[in-house]
């Protein structure tokens, strides 16, 4: 199977492979934190009492606001995480292993974009394994956690369905970053140009 796949795109096993790598290290790091009661009420535990609450029928009720969360940020996407807690009894460590690998799988999403927008295969490996590196990311998901961290997967995935034409699939996905935050109708504007001008209306 490993061969079949090496001869199908080897550059995008490469990026596979530093892209697990990438997600073990990311929740190593997260857990470290986690297990040295290095995490922050600012904002995992925050975000943690908001998913629980959510899930036990205490809509985004928090004891830090007087105010439901949806008035100092929109982030419905949270309604995933707290389907998890009432489902399967997830906790503040799913919130940071989670984050940590939906980063890490953006990387083979963005090298099958860059790949469909016409970029050389050593190329696209480059970028894709710069995004891993990216300092920012680092620091990112080192914070604790935040839902707009794993929008980069639905966003590569956009830039993907972009590049191939598949336009109502962009759309989607491009219309799914506001479920991440407020401020990411940027993220959304800046996807629907790029449709647009690829020839998407």
């Amino acid at each position: 199977v490993i061969a079949q796949a090496l001869r199908l795109d080897p550059g995008l096993v490469g990026v596979a492979i530093a892209a697990i790598a990438a997600a073990v290290w990311f929740s190593r790091t997260a857990m470290v934190r986690w297990n040295n009661f290095w995490a922050t009420e600012y904002d995992l535990g925050i975000l943690d009492q908001l998913v629980y609450n959510t899930a036990h029928g205490r809509w985004l009720e928090s004891s830090t606001t007087s105010y439901n969360f949806f008035g100092q940020h929109m982030q419905p996407i949270l309604v995933v995480w707290a389907a998890a807690y009432r489902l399967f009894d997830a906790g503040p460590q799913f919130l940071i292993i989670s984050q940590a690998v939906a980063a890490a799988a953006a990387a083979p999403v963005l090298y099958l974009a860059m790949r469909r927008f016409g970029m050389g295969r050593g190329l696209s490996v480059v970028v894709a394994l710069t995004y891993l590196l990216n300092p920012y990311l680092h620091r990112a998901l080192n914070y604790d956690f935040h839902p707009e961290a794993t929008l980069v997967l639905p966003a590569f995935g956009a830039a993907w369905a972009i590049a191939a034409k598949r336009y109502w699939l962009a759309g989607g996905l491009a219309l799914s970053a506001i479920l991440f935050r407020e401020d990411a109708v940027f993220v959304t504007l800046a996807q629907a140009a790029v449709l647009w001008w690829y020839g998407g209306r």
